[in-house]
């Protein structure tokens, strides 16, 4: 097993992974719909064209402190 892995160049626990893995495992990452951002995208254009020299990030906080105030709780970082 450590050759054939070495030669493919894939860790051997990942292998060992896969190999006991139920046929009908669902993988979680293909086949998402995304999410309705369209909301939260004209709440960031809203903030970057108060201030354009803002980018993702701080237009970020800004929204999750305006959020925060409205009594919602905040966005991922990640989402934003």
């Amino acid at each position: 097993m450590k050759s054939v892995c070495s030669v493919l160049g894939v860790a051997r626990s990942n292998l060992h992974v896969l190999h006991h893995r139920p046929g009908d495992w669902p993988d979680g990452r293909r086949g998402r719909v995304p999410g309705q951002n369209e909301s939260l995208l004209a709440d960031i254009r809203r903030h970057i064209a108060e201030l354009p020299s803002y980018g993702f990030r701080r237009a970020g906080a800004l929204l999750n402190r305006e959020r925060r105030s409205q009594g919602q709780g905040p966005l991922n970082h990640k989402r934003i």
